[in-house]
């Protein structure tokens, strides 16, 4: 059996896959960047929106076992990017300039940015292989939605994450979903 194997840098768990889609998990590291404090809320600017140091559950576990999943029904895997530093000290889905969303230590910078350019080599790499084309999946945690009781829910950002004209219907699957 082949296994999906991974490096680490920076606190950003990484693999180099061989189909055009990443998996990137941004939340459910545990770890703290050497030298960086936690986030404060106090310095994070209003305009930044909700703020939240809770971790996402099982995350990493559910990016790990999809990516290897994929490995043993196709032989390909998909390029993965973890991130293992807690969200208490760096929000990797959160932007770092200019209102400084992420983070509030400038020590934090090094890690948040191997996080992203992780992503972005990644993209780049199966843009230029691809035509243009590949899938991101950005695995979170969710509370669930009590007028949409899902097990998944897919967004695309209110479809400004599609490729222009690529049209694809709102979509969240439920337990009792065929097909999903």
């Amino acid at each position: 059996m082949r296994l999906v194997t991974y490096e680490q840098d920076r606190l950003v768990k990484t693999h180099r896959g061989t189909m055009p889609v990443v998996l990137t998990c941004p939340h459910d590291g545990t770890e703290q960047p050497p030298g960086v404090d936690a986030r404060d809320e106090q310095a994070t600017p209003d305009r930044c929106g909700r703020f939240t140091i809770k971790s996402d559950l099982q995350t990493a576990f559910i990016t790990t076992s999809v990516a290897q999943k994929i490995l043993d029904l196709t032989g390909l895997s998909p390029y993965v990017v973890i991130a293992k530093f807690d969200r208490k000290f760096i929000d990797a889905n959160r932007p770092r300039s200019p209102l400084n969303c992420a983070f509030t230590d400038p020590d934090a910078k090094p890690f948040y940015d191997e996080y992203h350019n992780r992503i972005a080599g990644f993209v780049n790499e199966i843009r230029g292989q691809n035509s243009n084309h590949g899938f991101l999946f950005d695995i979170h945690g969710k509370v669930e939605i009590p007028d949409d009781p899902a097990d998944i829910y897919l967004g695309t950002d209110n479809g400004k994450s599609l490729v222009p004209g690529l049209i694809v219907p709102a979509f969240s699957c439920n337990t009792d979903c065929r097909g999903c």
